[in-house]
Formats: structure tokens, sequence, C-alpha cells
């Protein structure tokens, strides 16, 4: 019962072995430049290194700022209750409103478009 799917390429174009069992004149691919390939991998090389040099500077930056800008640093672990204040809602009753306390990666993820987890690893409980 399984289901065939078309493909615009031909067997010898997607495995080289029946193209070799399939054709009968000599196989037609480029010699092996090991200069150009050696090239290429330094290139990779340089890649990797600006890459990793890079996610070390940005841990960085992301430390010193939290550092100096996180609301949590400053405040430091105050009880939800505390952060509540008198106030009177739309109604004109009396009411309660919690200071919001920015989560600072949160913030510099949205602002410069990195990922940020939804859960912390643990909000989502012990390893099973």
């Amino acid at each position: 019962m399984g289901t065939t799917f078309e493909t615009p390429f031909a067997a010898a174009d997607i495995d080289p072995l029946s193209a070799s069992e399939s054709s009968t004149s000599e196989s037609t691919a480029p010699a092996f430049d090991e200069a150009a390939y050696g090239k290429w991998l330094e290139q990779g090389r340089k890649i990797v290194a600006a890459y990793h040099s890079t996610n070390w500077a940005l841990g960085d930056w992301l430390v010193e700022g939290q550092t100096q800008f996180d609301a949590e640093e400053f405040i430091g672990d105050i009880p939800g209750y505390m952060t509540l204040a008198k106030t009177t809602d739309a109604d004109g009753e009396k009411a309660y409103k919690a200071a919001k306390i920015p989560n600072f990666y949160r913030e510099v993820a949205e602002e410069l478009g990195l990922a940020y987890p939804r859960r912390t690893c643990d909000e989502l409980g012990p390893k099973r």
C-alpha cells in the first residue's frame, strides 16, 4: 500500500552505482582538485572560528548588560505581594495592580531578534 512519488531526477542522478551499471560509457566526473578542496576547508575553518568567537562575545555582552540593566539584579528576589500597588479600576473600585518587572533576556531577545525559550528547563520538570 505504499505511495510512489515521481521525481524529476533519473536514477543515475540519485544513485551513482546505478549510473555506472546502466551506462556503458566512461564516467565523466571531474578530477579531484586537492588545492581547491584545501582552500574550501580553510574557508570553513575561518567561518567556524568567527562563529565561536562571536558567540562568546555575545555571551559576554549579555552578562555585562544583565549586571547593569536587569531589574532583578538590583531589586533582588522580592515576593510578588510586595510589588502590588493600590489603584482604582475602570469602574472606580479600589484594586491592586502588580508592578511589572521586565524580563531582561526576553526583552533583549525580542529587540535583537534572538531565540528565547518560552519555558526554562526548571519549568519543564525533571528529566525522565
